[in-house]
């Protein structure tokens, strides 16, 4: 094998190397992605790090075999005796119409490489849509691709098809040209063995009268028994022939529809995969946007409750604390009290009767004033508290509905640019 010569991968090649298939093992694989049509074999060894021997040699071969890659242009050997330019690799015949021909392959590093670099986005600052994006391009890629392979292998069948309904017409052509020719020549020498036959007889009749008129007759009809007879032979070899070609021409045409009912069924098959799987990307996809939205719903939640919680926490925070405030206070009220009550005891014992009933009357005036006082603090601080959760509630919502309609929206846009992008490579492939 010439280290100078160079292969490109087929359509199976690219299926493999861009891990829609699993064909071949890792190693392979490596070896298959190098292939690009532009680098040589040695350049390819070398870029797998694989010396350039036996093994590589028949790696490259049964990749060759099993329909991976194809040689497109092999240099010359350093070793040739006389230099010569590069050998392309002619491809077969095309057929009528304007149906690519089934062996024309094309160069798909060649192609994908140029899909890539025609619609790679602009660099920019990575987003979510980037990955959503990557795979849309993947997807239209890989069908162009399999719909590419699927036009060449119909061609190639119909052109296969059609060379061989040629075949059987030539071959019956011949044939019954060849047994017409056949059957014209033994009539013809029939006819003239009679002429001759009939000619000599009446010379001798002629020569012995009437003596030889009965042997005449009788070799002229012995002469048209046997012209009969080879006319006869030609015209059964003749429809020999035709029935063999006949039987030929239902033999090839019932190879014809077993091969349309094959591809038939291939294609419905195809379809129905297809179809099955948008139906399952359309149900994941419908699963994902479910459980997003399950996922959104329980962090609403989630963040509502805890906004409640640290609400509710607070209020009883702040109550506790104006309680234990509120008692300390009444508390060292009531100690003071105390204190006075029992001074005013030591000096005016007389009065202390009138003196504690009025007491008594302006602590409990004191104390309904104090819980008058709690209680409408407490009011004001549980409506300030409920107004601060409404308020952050809905500032959360309307983030929330702002981040989804904004998430829809890229969405929304990512699939059209991916829509636009296929339907634009499907119309340049179809120019």
């Amino acid at each position: 094998m010439n280290p100078g010569a160079i292969y490109s991968k087929s359509g199976k090649g690219v299926q493999e190397a861009s891990g829609k298939t699993s064909l071949l093992k890792r190693g392979e694989r490596a070896v298959l992605s190098a292939i690009d049509g532009r680098t040589t074999l040695a350049g390819v060894a070398e870029k797998v790090g694989k010396p350039l021997d036996a093994a590589f040699e028949a790696l490259i071969a049964q990749l060759d075999k099993d329909g991976f890659v194809r040689e497109v242009v092999a240099a010359p050997s350093p070793a040739a005796s006389t230099p010569r330019g590069p050998v392309i690799k002619p491809p077969p015949p095309k057929p009528a119409g304007n149906v690519s021909a089934p062996g024309e392959d094309l160069d798909f590093t060649g192609v994908m490489g140029a899909l890539r670099s025609g619609t790679k986005p602009p660099e920019k600052t990575p987003d979510p849509r980037a990955k959503e994006q990557e795979a849309a391009l993947h997807k239209a890629r890989q069908e162009a691709e399999a719909r590419a392979q699927a036009q060449r292998e119909r061609a190639r069948m119909e052109a296969e098809q059609k060379a061989r309904e040629e075949a059987a017409a030539r071959l019956k052509a011949e044939v019954e040209a060849k047994a017409k020719a056949e059957a014209e020549a033994k009539a013809k020498a029939a006819r003239d063995a009679a002429v001759r036959m009939a000619a000599e007889a009446k010379a001798k009749a002629e020569a012995q009268a009437q003596a030889k008129i009965e042997a005449e007759r009788k070799a002229r009809e012995e002469a048209e028994r046997k012209a009969r007879e080879e006319a006869d032979k030609a015209r059964e070899e003749a429809e020999r022939v035709r029935r063999e070609a006949e039987a030929l021409r239902l033999k090839l045409e019932e190879e014809r529809r077993a091969r349309e009912e094959a591809e038939r069924k291939a294609r419905e098959e195809a379809e129905r995969r297809a179809r099955e799987e948008e139906e399952r990307k359309a149900r994941e996809a419908a699963e994902a946007k479910r459980r997003q939205e399950e996922e959104e719903r329980r962090a609403r939640e989630e963040a509502e409750r805890k906004a409640r919680e640290e609400a509710e926490r607070k209020a009883r925070e702040e109550e506790e604390r104006k309680a234990r405030e509120a008692a300390e206070a009444k508390r060292r009220q009531e100690e003071e009290e105390r204190r006075a009550r029992e001074e005013a005891e030591r000096r005016a014992r007389e009065a202390a009767e009138a003196k504690r009933r009025q007491e008594e009357e302006e602590r409990k005036a004191r104390e309904a004033a104090e819980a008058k006082r709690r209680q409408e603090e407490e009011r004001k601080a549980r409506e300030e508290a409920e107004r601060k959760a409404r308020e952050e509630e809905e500032r959360k919502a309307r983030e929330a509905a702002e981040a989804k309609r904004r998430q829809e929206e890229e969405e929304r846009r990512a699939r059209e640019e991916a829509e636009r992008r296929a339907r634009e490579e499907e119309e340049r492939k179809a120019r």
